[in-house]
């Protein structure tokens, strides 16, 4: 491997940030928290001679390409078109395949349009796939196409179902090649491109089927799904059965999917309890699940089913000695990995291992502007609610402190989505607020991802309810057990945006501030919105937490920070995304017309920005802003 094309990647790396819009100023110290990760999410090869990776550490999400020949300087590929690169592959060691997210207006509607494209790294020239097939706003990758030279499959989705076409990875033209109709969703196909099934969904019988190719009769799989459906991950054994993953019921786990007999069974992982939803683990040169993602220890853990895989994972964590070690990467042949290797609330350092020869180059860190400067601790803890169920939960403590320093400031910062979760691994604003010193206390609350379907399951039906109150009761017992000062100020995005607007209506007498960031304020009208889209598996999984769509008004009223603004004492942060597609804008603006003349409110939108804080002036912003927000009505003790 080459070391000039290791060390040319900090020259790849792009500084600095765009300045914030019309707010208060970043301070210095929290620049290197704002920053997008320099690097992340990297991508090897089919021979192991490239790599391709999100690099920028800038403003915008930037891809770099790397020869480890040194055979040509690294260079890097940065948005067009106020476009935002959101995933790639090698789809051929010529051709990167990515996708470019743009936020669009479309027949008065605002949209998120996807336009794939096909890199030459040879040539550096790019060319937009199925370009000849008029205005595409969504196209999904199929299969490598293997037996083709220089194309793969697309399909699109469209009101009449499912096309699928041949596409030229040099001019980008697409030819179609098969229509599917009659509530088929998915095609399932092999490397090779052929069709090995058929995945039926009708939801209006609650039908999910994976069907043999062709024919409704015999069907591999039948089941009554909504949004519980089973997903297919890839191939496993070979090829002879796919992967599926089953949520709940009675086949929940990780199962295998006889592709000749049919039925399910379950897929044992060394060492893992079945029955468990794990991160699936695809080797995408072959698009055959190698392994399960989990938590260990509140950190991610790969296990690998692949012999080979395991042993290189092995043979890495015993070399660089870190926490953990986990493979994002590999060359089909397996002769070039990159790795990343963390510990608690440490940011990522990447590795490129040969294989073959036994070498292995640092390729960079994830947050260099962070290189020299002590993170906080994360300590993993649990407590018992008010009804008995233990919440497990992470706290960061300012750099160079441990508990005996305490009591400390308290920050609550509970997680979006809400069927996540967070990891002690480094959190960007868990870290930053701790710098400043304050204490963190990210709850994993009922309803949350990563403890078994039985722990989400306690939070259906208490969106607004004991989802909540967990947060709550897990400052109260920090605050009983020494840990922090009597009182806190609550943070959160997307669901913890909501969590921290109702907890500042359910808990006056403790919260000293709320800071709200993209969230949900009338859980009923996004309800309503799915209903009236059409998006019926999204009802019915968001049904689930929040409750009936045809709940009454007091039910409505209880859990609707919109309806129930009058009641938050606290002074109130709260920002939006202009352009947030997953949480609309009008969500925040709701309260913002109801509270518009109360002296406790502050209202930022914040141009042209998503609902993620997808770039780096977005991340200065929200941390510019909520630490002046902080220092004024919650200063650290």
């Amino acid at each position: 491997m080459s070391s000039r094309t290791i060390a040319a990647l900090a020259a790849l790396t792009i500084h600095g940030i765009a300045a914030a819009q019309d707010g208060p100023p970043l301070d210095a110290s929290l620049e290197p928290f704002a920053t997008l990760p320099a690097l992340q999410s990297v991508e090897v090869s089919p021979s192991g001679q490239r790599l391709a990776s999100m690099c920028s550490g800038g403003e915008l999400p930037t891809l770099c390409v790397y020869d480890l020949t040194g055979g040509s300087a690294p260079f890097a590929l940065e948005p067009w078109r106020d476009g935002e690169i959101v995933d790639y592959f090698w789809a051929r060691d010529r051709y990167l395949v990515f996708t470019v997210r743009s936020y669009e207006s479309f027949r008065g509607s605002e949209v998120y349009y996807s336009r794939s494209v096909a890199f030459d790294v040879e040539t550096r020239n790019g060319v937009q796939l199925l370009n000849n097939f008029g205005q595409i706003y969504s196209s999904l990758f199929a299969s490598m196409n293997i037996d083709t030279p220089d194309t793969i499959i697309m399909e699109i989705r469209t009101g009449n179902g499912l096309e699928r076409f041949d596409v030229s990875l040099a001019d980008g033209e697409g030819r179609s090649i098969h229509r599917a109709r009659d509530h088929i969703t998915y095609d399932v196909l092999d490397p090779e491109g052929e069709i090995v099934a058929e995945q039926y969904i009708n939801i209006n019988q609650s039908l999910y089927e994976v069907r043999r190719p062709g024919t409704r009769r015999d069907p591999f799989y039948s089941g009554r799904h909504l949004s519980d459906r089973p997903d297919i991950l890839g191939f496993i054994d070979g090829g002879s059965a796919l992967a599926m993953v089953f949520s709940e019921g009675p086949n929940r786990g990780l199962q295998r999917l006889d592709l000749e007999a049919g039925g399910v069974t379950a897929v044992a992982i060394p060492g893992l309890p079945s029955g468990m939803v794990y991160a699936p683990i695809i080797d995408r040169h072959h698009n055959e699940l190698v392994g399960v993602g989990l938590s260990n220890d509140d950190l991610p853990d790969q296990i690998f089913i692949d012999e080979e895989l395991a042993g290189i994972q092995a043979a890495l964590l015993g070399a660089l000695g870190t926490e953990r070690v986990n493979l994002e990467s590999w060359s089909s042949d397996r002769s070039i990995v990159v790795a990343s290797a963390f510990s608690r609330g440490v940011p990522e350092v990447f590795y490129v291992f040969n294989t073959v020869s036994g070498e292995v180059s640092v390729l960079g860190e994830a947050y260099p502007g962070l290189a020299n400067r002590p993170t906080g601790e994360v300590i993993s803890l649990s407590y018992d609610a008010g009804d008995g169920l233990s919440i497990p939960a992470l706290l960061t403590l300012p750099p160079g402190m441990n508990q005996d320093d305490g009591p400390f400031t308290l920050i609550v910062l509970p997680h979006g989505g809400p069927q996540l979760r967070d990891y002690a691994t480094f959190d960007w604003m868990a870290q930053a607020y701790a710098s400043l010193g304050y204490a963190v206390l990210q709850p994993n609350f009922r309803g949350s991802a990563g403890y078994g379907q039985d722990f989400v399951a306690a939070g259906y039906g208490e969106f607004g309810r004991r989802m909540v109150t967990d947060s709550i009761e897990g400052a109260q017992i920090l605050v009983r057990e020494g840990l922090a000062r009597p009182g806190y100020c609550i943070v959160g995005a997307s669901y913890g945006g909501y969590a921290s607007l109702m907890a500042g209506i359910l808990d006056p007498e403790n919260v000293r501030c709320v800071i709200a960031i993209n969230a949900v304020s009338d859980p009923h009208a996004m309800l309503g919105d799915n209903y009236a889209s059409g998006r019926l598996i999204g009802l019915d999984y968001w049904e689930r937490y929040i409750g009936s769509l045809y709940m009454d008004r007091d039910n409505r009223r209880a859990i609707a920070p919109v309806l129930r603004a009058g009641e938050i004492r606290a002074p109130l942060l709260l920002m939006h995304g202009a352009n947030d597609l997953t949480v609309p804008v009008e969500q925040s603006r709701g309260i913002e017309r109801v509270m518009r003349d109360s002296p406790l409110l502050t209202y930022r939108e914040i141009e042209s920005q998503d609902h993620y804080l997808s770039t780096g002036s977005s991340r200065a912003r929200v941390l510019a802003e909520t630490a002046a927000f902080l220092a004024e009505h919650y200063p650290v003790e």
